[in-house]
This record gives C-alpha cells, sequence and structure tokens, in this order.
C-alpha cells in the first residue's frame, strides 16, 4: 500500500497535474489567432519591443529586491535568485492568467532554500498587500494633485472609489494577518486548533503548518528594509 501510495504521488499525481494544465492551457488560448499576433509582433517598432522587454524585466527585478526586504527576517535570500523566482512565476502567469504566480515563486524558493512553503507564501502574501496599499495611495494623489483627462464618465469618482475600496481591502488584511499571527502561537487558540485540524486531515506533509505560517508572518526590523521596500512598491508604479 506504501508502494502504490509513493508512486502516485511520485509519477502518477504530477502526470495529471501536467495533462491538466496543457488542456487548460489549449482552453484558455482556443480563440487566439497566432497568425494574426505573429504579423502584430514582426510588423511593430522594434525599439518599443525592446523597451517593453525592458520595463517588464525592471520591474520584476525590482519586485524581486523588494521581496528580499521583506524576506530578509526569515532568511537572507539574493536578490537575483528571488528575481529568477519571479520571473517564473510571472511566466506561468502568462500562459495561464490565473494569478497563480504568487503560488509558483514562493514553491521555487521554498525548494531552493530549504524553506516551508507557507512560510515564503505568506511573505509573497505581504509583499503584494503592500502593493496594494500603494497604488490605493497613489490612485489618491493622482485625483487631488494630477490632471485627469476629460472622457466620458466621471473618471475622478471612479479613483476615488476604487482608491478608497484598496485602500480598506489591503490595510485590513494585513491588519487581519499580523493580529492573527498572535493566536498561532497558543496551542489552545481557536485558529491555532483549526490549522492543526486542518494539517491532520492533509496529512505528514503538512505537519508544523501553524508554526510555518506564523514564522512568514514578518515585517522588516531594520527601518532601512521597511523603507526600501515601500519605495520599491511606489517604484513600480
Amino acid at each position: 500500500m506504501g508502494r502504490r501510495q509513493g508512486f502516485l504521488l511520485r509519477w502518477a499525481l504530477p502526470v495529471v497535474g501536467i495533462a491538466l494544465a496543457v488542456a487548460m492551457l489549449f482552453w484558455l488560448y482556443r480563440n487566439l489567432d497566432f497568425t494574426e499576433f505573429l504579423n502584430a509582433v514582426s510588423t511593430s517598432e522594434p525599439a518599443w519591443l525592446v523597451v517593453l522587454v525592458a520595463s517588464i524585466l525592471l520591474e520584476q527585478l525590482i519586485r524581486g529586491w523588494k521581496w528580499r526586504q521583506i524576506l530578509f527576517d526569515l532568511k537572507p535570500i539574493s536578490s537575483l535568485r528571488l528575481f529568477g523566482a519571479v520571473l517564473a512565476g510571472y511566466g506561468v502567469t502568462v500562459l495561464i492568467p490565473l494569478g497563480v504566480s504568487p503560488l509558483v515563486r514562493s514553491w521555487l524558493i521554498a525548494r531552493l532554500e530549504g524553506l516551508r512553503m507557507a512560510s515564503v507564501l505568506m511573505t509573497s502574501a505581504i509583499e503584494r498587500f503592500l502593493d496594494g496599499i500603494v497604488f490605493a495611495l497613489f490612485a489618491g494623489f493622482v485625483v487631488f494633485a494630477g490632471r485627469i483627462p476629460a472622457v466620458d464618465g466621471n473618471v475622478q469618482t471612479g479613483l476615488i472609489v476604487a482608491g478608497s475600496l484598496n485602500l480598506i481591502l489591503f490595510m485590513g488584511l494585513l491588519y487581519v494577518l499580523f493580529v492573527g499571527r498572535s493566536p498561532l502561537g497558543r496551542d489552545e487558540a481557536r485558529l491555532s486548533r483549526l490549522i492543526d485540524w486542518l494539517a491532520g486531515k492533509a496529512g505528514a506533509r503538512f505537519d508544523g503548518l501553524r508554526s510555518a505560517i506564523r514564522d512568514g508572518i514578518i515585517w522588516p526590523r531594520d527601518r532601512s528594509r521597511q523603507i526600501g521596500a515601500v519605495l520599491a512598491s511606489i517604484a513600480m508604479k
């Protein structure tokens, strides 16, 4: 029974996963006209393509550096390694636009650095929440200090509503995340019992899930890294 289960985990499940991913890829792009796409690329201005690629790479490099600042107290990791993981997640998202980038890059870094994926995934979530807060503040700045083009509809009101909702949502998520960290250190806490129960149902691979989640809910202790993470989010906008 153990050998059969090992075979399923090592070979059958990955094969099924790859088959499902390929099928999903074909389904998502079933209506794409590749001939038209290639024609558009071939007739475009090469200089602008270079600028586009360079800006995408620069954005992901900054994201990797920002992630390093948040991860640092968990484990100092090279910005270039994080940049590679971010690019891998970005590439998967381009192929399969289902928001799986944080999962992919967290899994890669966890495997490469010997960390628990739950810990790395928490730092990735914090990085994304920070992005959401900065975007909301940036939208507010544009509304009150920028010049909005005159178009149909009330763009200013839309930006105010979208920015306010983003700010409330992501600040709320960060608050819940860090407030929820404290109960994870107490065995008798309801949240701790729930996570332990889920981990027990999921199998031995999820042993220590609660401590892994708690370890990943961090913010840089060093002031320069705190400022660096925020400035990196601003630079990406």
